[in-house]
């Protein structure tokens, strides 16, 4: 699937559920989606799974590691990823926080694709470049110095993913510096 596809997939789901502001709710989103969403302790064995994808009784869920809480947009918006892009192939998706964004080569697995994909539809949802761009614009001047962590706080995503997007963009170059490029 290209990013383009993954993008309008994003970009549907945020106009199903009316959100044109950020921060972007996955929570919000997931129940316009009628996926249910829980939160749970794992054991210890299974304390690293951030997140998991699976359907009971023909219902999708999603169950959050409150251990990783403070991620929870990204977790939930990662697995709602592999409930619109992959679900028809595999009805059961653990996530170990495994960070596929750019990662590209002959030897990616399957399952690696499918990770990067979720990923790839997570910051999409999250960080629509729609908004991205229009709120870029209105970063006030006195934050230009740090646009990457003023905009992660806008977006409540964390600085990387927010510098992978505005990189992306070609809005900031993701080196020692932030500052806009326009």
């Amino acid at each position: 699937m290209t990013l383009r596809e993954i993008e309008d997939k994003a970009n549907k789901v945020l106009q199903q559920s009316g959100q044109i502001e950020a921060p972007i709710s996955a929570l919000k989103c997931a129940e316009r989606l009628r996926v249910i969403v829980k939160f749970a302790k794992m054991d210890e064995q299974d304390e690293n799974i951030m997140g998991m994808f699976f359907y009971k009784d023909k219902k999708p869920f999603i169950v959050v590691n409150t251990k990783f809480e403070a991620k929870k947009d990204f977790i939930i918006a990662h697995e709602l990823g592999h409930f619109l892009l992959h679900s028809k192939n595999s009805s059961f998706f653990i996530d170990k926080g495994q960070m596929l964004f750019l990662r590209c080569s002959d030897k990616m697995t399957e399952d690696d694709i499918r990770e990067r994909e979720a990923n790839q539809f997570a910051s999409a949802l999250l960080v629509p470049n729609w908004l991205l761009e229009k709120e870029a614009l209105l970063v006030p001047e006195t934050k230009m110095y740090d646009t990457t962590q003023y905009l992660s706080v806008k977006f409540n995503v964390d600085p990387i993913t927010m510098g992978i997007k505005l990189s992306c963009l070609g809005l900031i170059d993701f080196g020692l510096s932030a500052s806009l490029q326009m």
